[in-house]
């Protein structure tokens, strides 16, 4: 049985609509990864995984506060942190470690993919944390959403 855990605010976050997304009355359009783009997400998406996770470690949100991107910023605050902190502690037990798994593709979108290996009552069990990224037309790419799976 797969049970799908997100939090109502990550999951807004992780939709992204890009082919009709409007900002200030301008169209966003998507473009192709380049291997340097490739290059640059993936550290940005192991710093943004490694400030939530040190993040979940500590309580102390600041550390993930000071990676995340603008939008989400905005809409994830110290109290809802705590509350998402509290609800993985409860499921799954204190975080003990992540590693990189791999990137999936779907069109102009990449799923850069996580473990995360939690510990409960001295059993290990693992959840995948997903972070995509986009490309606007021009720039750097950028974390659009996150969540996490549990298999």
């Amino acid at each position: 049985m797969k049970i799908f855990l997100f939090f109502p605010v990550l999951l807004s976050l992780l939709l992204l609509n890009a082919c009709s997304t409007v900002t200030d009355s301008k169209k966003i359009t998507l473009r192709a990864f380049s291997p340097d783009d490739e290059q640059y997400a993936l550290a940005e998406t192991r710093q943004f995984t490694a400030q939530f996770c040190q993040s979940l470690k500590d309580g102390d949100f600041s550390h993930w506060q000071k990676v995340m991107p603008e939008k989400s910023s905005q809409k994830i605050t110290p109290e809802i942190f705590a509350g998402m902190r509290k609800e993985l502690n409860d499921h799954f037990g204190t975080l003990e470690n992540f590693d990189f798994l791999g990137t999936l593709r779907k069109d102009s979108l990449l799923d850069y993919l996580w473990k995360l290996q939690f510990v409960k009552n001295g059993k290990k069990q693992d959840v995948i944390f997903l972070v995509r990224v986009f490309c606007k037309d021009e720039g750097r790419p950028e974390i659009s959403g996150f969540g996490i799976k549990r298999f």
